[in-house]
């Protein structure tokens, strides 16, 4: 029966991938940005939008990819090292084990309210921009931590705040989309796909390195000190991410002289 249970759910899964999912917006009647097409392809409009893409290869050459790789990588670190451990944690603070899940909830929760939001925010006002801020929020709210969080009731506060301005940029959605900014949408799949890599690899290892942090101090205080510091990094990272600037590029026996980013 459970076979057959994941099998129909394949099925399922497969038919909307297929039959509902559009991949590009210009399925939709849309370019990138969300303007209407008017019935004409962003290619038509903007002829030099493919050619003006860059490759993996040139991508992988400049210092903003491998600071918004760097960011990425890092941000895994405070969000599933708290995860990993809240429900330890407030169980450690006296919180009853029967409601300790709850910590969990109330974070999960309230990452998710802000990052529905996100997105919106992110095209007001810009990605980077957001991005620094939510940061920023993160970091102070984890440094607080360091010195406050002294109790349960202390704690559940801590996962509330932080939450709320983790979220706002917690989404692999806004960074997939800041990435398509700067280096166009011909390489993303597999220039997001690298940073999600990175990710697993550094920011999966965030659990771990909370729990090492708890064995050598006895508390959990220390672990979000240490995670206000990789926010700290993360901010100069994203700093650094400038837009790129390509030299001129030919397209059509014209030369076009638009920038990424």
């Amino acid at each position: 029966a459970t076979s057959l249970f994941y099998a129909l759910s394949g099925i399922i899964i497969l038919l909307l991938a297929t039959f509902v999912i559009r991949d590009k917006p210009e399925n939709l009647g849309l370019h990138p940005d969300g303007e209407e097409s008017l019935g004409v392809s962003t290619d038509a409009i903007h002829p030099s939008s493919q050619a003006s893409a860059w490759s993996v290869k040139e991508a992988l050459g400049t210092l903003s990819f491998w600071m918004m790789f760097s960011a990425y990588c890092l941000l895994g670190i405070p969000g599933q090292g708290l995860l990993g451990h809240v429900i330890l944690w407030s169980a450690q603070l006296g919180a009853p084990k029967a409601t300790a899940g709850f910590f969990m909830t109330v974070f999960t929760i309230s990452t998710g309210v802000t990052a529905i939001f996100g997105g919106g925010v992110a095209d007001r006002f810009g990605k980077r921009r957001v991005l620094i801020v939510a940061y920023t929020l993160s970091g102070l709210v984890l440094f607080m931590a360091w010195r406050k969080v002294e109790t349960a009731g202390d704690l559940m506060l801590l996962v509330a705040i932080f939450g709320l301005v983790y979220g706002i940029s917690a989404g692999a959605g806004m960074w997939a989309a800041y990435v398509g900014d700067v280096f166009g949408r011909a390489s993303l799949g597999r220039l997001f796909g690298t940073m999600v890599l990175g990710y697993g690899v550094v920011g999966g290892s965030g659990p771990l390195i909370w729990g090492k942090i708890h064995e050598l101090t006895g508390s959990y205080n220390a672990a979000c000190l240490f995670s206000a510091l990789c926010f700290l990094i993360i901010i100069v990272c994203v700093l650094l991410a400038r837009p790129v600037h390509r030299r001129p590029i030919v397209v059509s026996g014209r030369s076009d002289g638009s920038t990424t980013g």
